[in-house]
């Protein structure tokens, strides 16, 4: 028996699924900007977007800090921060659902550089 309700064009997105954009910035690299993109569930999205532009311990520096603000579901955030006043930080999070939802900038406050770090070792990786 053929059904009445009108046809849909793509299943319904679950409203926990969000796209995630880590844009990185190193003011002293040629090519001083570079992203990386991941979707999925929050927690996902976010540790595999970080996973791809941040050394282990700026990952749990970042990491840490988004995860305690995390925007309710249907909600788009904007994570910025520094780790030294040449290597900047974005983390883009927006619902699969309503990507053009209106977004909500929050600072990533006390990123830094390791000690035995600073100057060797990139937060970023080249």
């Amino acid at each position: 028996m053929p059904s009445n309700a009108p046809a849909q064009d793509a299943p319904p997105t679950d409203p926990g699924q969000v796209l995630v954009t880590v844009t990185t910035v190193r003011a002293e690299q040629p090519v001083a900007t570079r992203h990386s993109t991941a979707a999925g569930d929050f927690e996902t999205a976010v540790r595999e977007a970080l996973t791809a532009r941040l050394a282990p311990w700026a990952i749990d520096q970042v990491l840490g800090r988004v995860l305690a603000r995390r925007p309710a579901a249907g909600d788009a955030a904007e994570y910025e921060g520094s780790f030294s006043p040449t290597r900047q930080i974005v983390v883009s999070v927006r619902p699969v659902a309503d990507p053009d939802a209106p977004c909500k900038t929050r600072r990533l406050a006390g990123l830094f550089l390791p000690a035995a770090d600073r100057g060797a070792t990139p937060a970023v990786p080249a």
